[in-house]
């Protein structure tokens, strides 16, 4: 009887070890597919954010720009003697222009971050 319950109980232990690593196992390939997808996430998270920096330094660019013709315009509004009226029409088609370039990257960060939403 003492040999028949020490068998039981070691077949009890392996079918128990067996368990145990199947679990583990289980967990192992789960913890490399979290790795995965937060991998993936931080992949596309760098790239939107890398488009949104360019973005950005165009659009900088670009006002940078536009306040140097700015600039230029009211030196030679100076020399010309440009009526002050034209040059508040001027100032605010710049300012609607800067106006519409904010819009346009708080519409994308808004998709940038639904988009990450998503993914999550």
């Amino acid at each position: 009887k003492l040999l028949q319950a020490i068998s039981t109980l070691e077949a009890s232990l392996q079918e128990e070890a067996t368990t145990r690593d199947l679990g583990f196992r289980r967990c192992q390939d789960e913890l490399m597919e979290a790795r995965l997808l937060m991998s993936k996430e931080t992949g596309l998270r760098e790239e939107m954010e890398g488009k949104l920096l360019r973005r950005a330094d165009e659009d900088r660019s670009a006002i940078e720009d536009s306040l140097m013709k700015l600039q230029s315009a009211v030196t030679a509004s100076e020399a010309s003697g440009l009526t002050a009226q034209k040059m508040r029409q001027m100032l605010e088609e710049e300012r609607q222009g800067r106006q519409q370039a904010i819009q346009q990257l708080e519409a994308l960060l808004q998709k940038n971050d639904s988009f990450l939403s998503e993914e999550r």
